[in-house]
């Protein structure tokens, strides 16, 4: 029972791991890519609603039916405001990450799966309200890539965190811990198909930058091109300009 125990622990610390560490990868590479392709994304964008935009207005004329304009262009501007806020965020992390060196970041993951292997509350399940707390607050500094502010934090903590005792509660504990792994599996391999974990490919290689600064260019001239046709089918059709 103690064996089964103890695998069954070790394999969920490696999944609890796996999972948050999938986070602070995916979150560095998605600030980085909305750094990196700032421009193209807004005028991709733009472009993106202005078309769909045109094409809905065409349709609501024809079919005689009202189309409020002015709600999408304030759609439009809602998502502009969102994407710069995220860019103020991902600028403000990068400059956390731009501290350090790669061996920083790798010693980073260490401490933090030390800690996940003690006192994470998916491991210490009989953690009190300030350890769930304190995890919160570590994981957040993690997930942001702040070695130093882990690190300092982590020392200080271990004199208010205690580690499982499993006593008579094994078996429960045990049921608790198979049931954590159900529920992790999936989330993992979700986090790992997701978009933003993808930008991971992109970010840290000079040729896939310049062929994704490509493929922004070619979309947005083709963009461009649809953008002058819906609006010469416009005029032809209506007899005015959109």
């Amino acid at each position: 029972m103690e064996k089964i125990f103890l695998e069954t622990k070790e394999k969920l610390v490696e999944k609890v791991y796996e999972l948050e560490n999938l986070k602070r990868r995916e979150y560095y590479a998605q600030y980085k890519y909305f750094i990196l392709f700032h421009d193209y994304i807004v005028d991709q964008t733009k472009l993106q609603y202005e078309n769909k935009n045109m094409l809905d207005s065409i349709k609501a004329k024809r079919e005689n039916v009202e189309f409020n304009l002015q709600e999408k262009e304030i759609e439009l501007e809602n998502k502009l405001i969102g994407f710069e806020n995220n860019c103020k965020i991902a600028k403000q992390v990068l400059g956390i990450y731009d501290k350090y060196t790669k061996e920083d970041i790798e010693k980073l993951d260490e401490n933090y799966k030390e800690f996940v292997s003690k006192y994470h509350p998916a491991i210490n399940v009989k953690s009190s309200q300030e350890q769930v707390q304190l995890y919160q607050a570590l994981t957040s500094i993690y997930l942001v890539g702040e070695v130093k502010e882990f690190e300092s934090m982590y020392i200080t903590a271990k004199d208010r965190l205690s580690e499982l005792v499993i006593e008579e509660d094994m078996e429960k504990i045990l049921e608790t811990y198979n049931l954590s792994l159900n529920n992790i599996t999936p989330l993992i391999e979700k986090r790992k198909g997701s978009l933003p974990f993808k930008y991971e490919e992109i970010v840290d290689n000079e040729y896939n930058i310049t062929n994704e600064i490509s493929k922004f260019r070619q979309n947005i001239y083709t963009l461009k091109e649809m953008n002058k046709n819906i609006k010469l089918d416009y005029e032809l059709n209506f007899n005015e300009q959109i």
